[in-house]
């Protein structure tokens, strides 16, 4: 199936989302924190963003702008506990294709990985 990074701070709750996505097929290499998750992001090439927020230092550390510069190419899913304005901000600035209120199903996240990994349409032809 795909590469996944899971980015979570919290050791339970990504422990039971890596062991979903494993369960799922996908491989999963996880990060506790922004700046595990940016020298994940330059040593591995994953195909989907699993990123629970909060994540304590994200601004600090740079990992939004560094999705951001991405772009579409690297499609991100959003755990939170529910929408606020800093999140929102957050999810502006990079390719959020899937975003699940906390707590989530197994069937949830693999659903919203799933629907992240759909390529983005293409611009119409005129």
């Amino acid at each position: 199936m795909a590469s996944i990074l899971l980015i979570d701070n919290q050791s339970d709750s990504r422990a039971w989302a890596s062991q979903s996505l494993t369960d799922a097929g996908h491989h999963v290499v996880e990060a506790a924190d922004a700046r595990g998750a940016l020298a994940a992001l330059r040593d591995y090439r994953p195909d989907c963003v699993v990123l629970s927020l909060p994540v304590p230092n994200l601004e600090n550390h740079g990992l939004p702008g560094y999705l951001a510069r991405l772009g579409p190419r690297l499609p991100v899913v959003v755990l939170c506990d529910g929408p606020d304005a800093k999140m929102e901000a957050a999810c502006e600035r990079i390719a959020v294709r899937a975003l699940a209120i906390r707590p989530v199903s197994a069937q949830t996240l693999q659903a919203c990985v799933e629907k992240a990994l759909v390529p983005a349409l293409a611009p119409a032809a005129i």
